[in-house]
């Protein structure tokens, strides 16, 4: 780990590696840190599993690197939060999806490679100038299956370009958002490329999800949907920011819901939601006095009058209790996810917005979870 020791002050670190081939499991960038190789007359070979850091931290490859990034153990996708520069004169291989997002970076002069489809959103920047070439064998070429440009996401040149001219965007497809306007003077794009303004047509609002041919449930900005009780299987799940995945709850407290995935991706700004779905009346854990707090695994919310305890707080599958007064018990969710859960943004099933309503939980198994958000 390279931190700064909590400070605010720039830390700059160079690591000074052997000839032969360099693995790192995990490389974990804290407070301002600006982490590179040290430069080098030869070919350096080294291979990163995991590479964590904020927006604050810049991860370097220099000239004379090449660099495999979360590719180890056949990852197909990489969510840069952080920043990373490609000098020219440096490859890197990336798994084959890379999002840019929550103020991210990825500034690239040089070679990359095994990426087919780059998204860029919420204040993620992806920076770019010749002689850079991902995907191809020609400088200054992009060539992608998609390149997303989503709302809050920026595509810009690279001031610390090397050769002269423009960066061509050789992509299948296209994708912006209404207000993003390509930069000319710094990129092409040509003509046989299909270019797709995103959310022009939107999917109504409070309709049932409903997964796509190939068996995937995206929601868009903008977007929602309702999920209805008893069990739903869809290979990925994408919940971008600005959309809503929606509980139905049962006020009875009986029917539940479980989910069964392959990918739970929950962009930043991205929300699932199942608050105040829970018991309306009659809850377990109901509360029975005036003031007194539903419980669910833990102590309603009046310390004088406790609410009697139910459920498994390690494995909460209930719905939570309503008060005495009312207020509508947290609702239920149980996620089962075969590879990787990554929740950048809202999962909320907290009870009703009242001082007596119960919470309830989440419940997720998953092969590996990355949580940038809490679950509440």
């Amino acid at each position: 780990m390279v931190d700064n020791s909590g400070r605010t002050t720039d830390a700059m670190t160079a690591m000074n590696v052997a000839e032969s081939p360099l693995r790192v499991d995990e490389l974990i960038l804290g407070a301002k840190t600006n982490v590179g190789f040290t430069s080098r007359p030869t070919m350096l070979f080294a291979q990163i599993g995991l590479l964590s850091g904020n927006v604050d931290s810049t991860f370097s490859v220099p000239e004379y690197t090449n660099l495999s990034l979360a590719t180890m153990a056949g990852q197909t996708s990489l969510v840069l939060l952080h920043n990373v520069f490609v000098a020219s004169g440096a490859s890197v291989h990336l798994p084959k999806s890379v999002s840019i997002e929550d103020s991210g970076r990825l500034e690239a002069l040089g070679i990359i490679t095994g990426v087919r489809d780059i998204a860029i959103s919420n204040g993620g920047v992806l920076k770019l100038a010749p002689p850079v070439s991902i995907a191809s064998d020609e400088k200054g070429v992009v060539s992608l299956n998609v390149l997303r440009v989503d709302y809050d996401g920026s595509l810009e040149h690279s001031s610390r370009g090397t050769d002269s001219g423009k960066v061509t965007l050789s992509v299948t497809e296209l994708q912006t958002a209404p207000q993003f306007t390509l930069d000319t003077r710094y990129f092409d794009v040509p003509q046989n490329a299909r270019r797709v303004t995103l959310y022009r047509d939107e999917s109504p609002l409070n309709h049932t999800c409903v997964a796509d041919d190939d068996g995937d449930l995206h929601l868009f900005r903008t977007q929602s949907c309702y999920i209805a009780n008893g069990t739903h299987t869809f290979r990925d799940i994408i919940i971008d920011s600005g959309a809503e995945l929606r509980l139905e709850g049962d006020p009875s407290g009986v029917e539940l819901t479980k989910v069964i995935s392959e990918l739970v991706h929950i962009h930043p700004g991205g929300v699932v939601t199942g608050a105040a779905t829970g018991f309306e009346s009659n809850g377990p854990g109901s509360g029975q006095t005036v003031g007194e707090a539903g419980s669910l695994g833990g102590l309603g919310g009046n310390v004088e009058h406790t609410s009697r305890l139910y459920g498994d707080m390690v494995e909460p599958r209930q719905y939570g209790s309503n008060g005495f007064k009312g207020g509508r018990g947290g609702g239920q969710l149980e996620f089962v996810v075969t590879k990787s859960f990554i929740n950048s943004g809202s999962v909320n099933v907290n009870g009703e917005d009242s001082d007596e309503a119960g919470g309830s939980g989440v419940l997720s198994e998953a092969e590996a979870v990355e949580e940038a958000e809490e679950f509440h």
